[in-house]
C-alpha cells in the first residue's frame, strides 16, 4: 500500500447462484446499488476463499484522476479491478474513496471495491460505524481490510516496535476478528489485504480467523501471476484471491500512459482459478 496510509452501501449479502448483468450507471440509484452488489459480490467473492480472473488491478489512496484516465485504464491498458482507501490510517473515513467510485464507474470499470487501513488503537466497532456511515451511498462490492504495520501516531500493532509477544498477537488477531465480525454484520463483503511478512508482525502466523475470507496479498517481484503464493503461505490460506505485485504503476507502459504521473496506484493482478 502506499507509505504511511494504505491503506458500502449496506445492503445484503450476495444470494449465491445468482446470475446478473452488467450495471448500467442510467439505473435508478437504489437499483444501481442491489445490481452492482450482486454482480461484484458473487464475481469478487464468489466471495469466501473465492479465485479471481487473472485480469490487472490498481489500488489507489489519493484523488487525482478524471473519468478519462479511468477510461484510458479500462480500454488501453485492460484494466479489470480498482480499490480505493477509504479509511486513513490514522482512524477517519476517507473521502476520496467517494470521488473514485464514481468516477472509475462512470469510466466502466465495474469490479471495485474499497480497503481501511484500521488503527489498532481505537475502537474497532467505531471505525466500522464511521467507515459504513461514509460509504452509506457509495457502490462497491468489498471492504479489504488491511492489515500491515501502522505508522499513525497510536495506531501500531506493535506500538513497543520490539519482538511481537505471543499475548500482543493474540490480541491483535482478535481486534481484527472484531473488525471483520463487525463488517460482516453489515451485510457486507469482507477480505484481507497483507503479506506474510506484515501478517507475521501485526497478528502473528498462528492468527488464522479470517482463513475463510478472500486474500489479496503484496510480493514486489513485479510478476503478474501468484504461483509464488505457496512459497510463503500465512494466515491459513490455501490461495489467493489477487496479488499486489508493483509498488508503482511504472513497470506497465498503458497503465502510466494513463496515470501520467498525477496519483501513486500500486498494480494488481487477479489470481486465476485452478
Amino acid at each position: 500500500m502506499t507509505v504511511g496510509d494504505r491503506g458500502r452501501a449496506v445492503v445484503p449479502r450476495c444470494p449465491h447462484g445468482i446470475v446478473t448483468g452488467e450495471f448500467e450507471s442510467t439505473m435508478p440509484h437504489r437499483t444501481a446499488v442491489l445490481v452492482l452488489y450482486v454482480a461484484l459480490c458473487c464475481a469478487v467473492g464468489d466471495a469466501v476463499g473465492g479465485r479471481g480472473s487473472g485480469g490487472l488491478g490498481v489500488d489507489i489512496a489519493h484523488v487525482g484522476l478524471n473519468t478519462s484516465a479511468f477510461q484510458c485504464m479500462k480500454d488501453t491498458a485492460g484494466l479489470d479491478w480498482a480499490v480505493f482507501r477509504a479509511f486513513h490510517s490514522f482512524g477517519s473515513f476517507d473521502n476520496s474513496s467517494l470521488i473514485n467510485l464514481d468516477l472509475s464507474q462512470k469510466a466502466g470499470i465495474h469490479k471495485t471495491d474499497v480497503y481501511m487501513f484500521p488503527c489498532r488503537g481505537k475502537d474497532a466497532a467505531t471505525q466500522v460505524k464511521e467507515l459504513t456511515e461514509g460509504l452509506s451511498n457509495a457502490m462497491f462490492s468489498t471492504v479489504w481490510i488491511d492489515v500491515e504495520e501502522n505508522p499513525s501516531t497510536g495506531c501500531s500493532w506493535n506500538p513497543t516496535q520490539e519482538n511481537l509477544t505471543i499475548s500482543a498477537a493474540n490480541d491483535n488477531c482478535k481486534f481484527l476478528d472484531t473488525l471483520v465480525n463487525a463488517i460482516t454484520d453489515t451485510g457486507t463483503a469482507v477480505g484481507i489485504y497483507s503479506s506474510h511478512y506484515e501478517w507475521n508482525r501485526t497478528v502473528g502466523l498462528s492468527c488464522t480467523v479470517a482463513s475463510a475470507l478472500p486474500l489479496w496479498y503484496s510480493h514486489y517481484d513485479r510478476q503478474n501471476d501468484c504461483t509464488d503464493f505457496q512459497q510463503l503461505p500465512f494466515g491459513g490460506w490455501t490461495h489467493a484471491f489477487a496479488k499486489q505485485f508493483d509498488d508503482n504503476v511504472g513497470g506497465n507502459l498503458a497503465l502510466n500512459a494513463c496515470i501520467a504521473t498525477k496519483v501513486a496506484a500500486d498494480i494488481d493482478v487477479l489470481c486465476p482459478g485452478e
